[in-house]
């Protein structure tokens, strides 16, 4: 161009480094770098809050807190299941059960059917009374009664007097017995001048004194509730009234009794409750008890 009577050269426009941002900008600015002919800024480098987590957290997770520079889960707070119960219960104790209202209550043991009945809880149905045969002798044939009552054989003496002779195989001539009779023979004929001594060994048996079931509200043998009665008495050091009534003071003593027995009474059924039934392990345990030399078999229950 003319300046002054003088040719000048035209000067050229600056170049904008920058065309996306206001003003020209002959140089790229600071934190900014060329992208596709704009400039863009540079992005910082992101910050890891979490430098204990792996990864980059730019941000506090959820659920975490800042602890001495690093972040820490933030614990749930405790969730009592248990309202009802001391304590903080995180979960429904072992025999429990969690009600709606946050309540627990126990859950109730199952029921069984007593001694004495058979079938499924409720449903329980008496077992008829029927007494089984034991065998109480070792001898041939069903021996539910012992042939004889308890009896203890006084020692015997067998004399044979001087003079006499009598022989033949007739009983020994002056022979006395004690106790129940026997029969005793002296083979070849006696001898003159000695005595002859045998003495035996008291032996004592006894029969079962509970020979029929029993219970409160049934129609017992008032005989045989004496009995249990008095048996009672003396097993459990009781002072029931011996009168043949099955009432509830000895209701309570044959719970007592078979709580105190409960193995050998309420073991065989699979139950721990007592019944007050004086059924077939109850009468089976009381007729052990008061006679030591029997040995009855386990019943079959059902």
């Amino acid at each position: 161009y003319l300046s002054e009577g003088q040719c000048q050269p035209v000067p050229e426009e600056p170049t904008d480094m920058c065309p996306n941002i206001e003003e020209v900008q002959e140089t790229v600015p600071s934190g900014y770098e060329v992208v596709e002919g704009n400039c863009e800024l540079i992005p910082p480098p992101p910050v890891d809050v979490c430098p204990n987590l792996e990864g980059n957290q730019e941000t506090l997770p959820e659920s975490y807190e800042i602890v001495e520079g690093g972040c820490v889960q933030i614990p749930p707070p405790v969730v009592d299941v248990c309202l009802n119960l001391e304590g903080d219960q995180t979960s429904v104790p072992q025999g429990y059960e969690s009600l709606s209202e946050g309540d627990c209550t126990l859950i109730p043991a199952p029921e069984v059917c007593p001694e004495g009945t058979t079938g499924t809880y409720p449903d329980c149905e008496e077992i008829p009374d029927v007494q089984e045969d034991v065998d109480l002798c070792p001898e041939e044939g069903l021996q539910n009664e012992l042939p004889c009552a308890s009896v203890t054989p006084e020692p015997e003496t067998t004399t044979t007097g001087s003079g006499g002779g009598g022989g033949g195989n007739g009983p020994i001539a002056g022979t006395s017995f004690g106790g129940p009779a026997f029969t005793v023979s002296a083979g070849g004929g006696s001898v003159l001048g000695t005595s002859t001594v045998a003495e035996t060994a008291p032996v004592e048996a006894c029969a079962a004194i509970i020979t029929s079931f029993m219970r409160m509200g049934k129609e017992n043998d008032p005989e045989q509730v004496k009995v249990l009665q008095s048996f009672l008495n003396k097993e459990l050091g009781l002072s029931l009234e011996v009168d043949g009534v099955f009432g509830q003071e000895t209701h309570d003593a044959v719970v007592a009794f078979q709580l105190k027995y409960s193995k050998e009474v309420l073991g065989p059924w699979g139950i721990s409750v007592a019944t007050g039934y004086v059924f077939k392990t109850t009468s089976r345990w009381i007729n052990m008890l008061s006679c030591s030399t029997l040995e009855i078999p386990m019943p079959e229950l059902n």
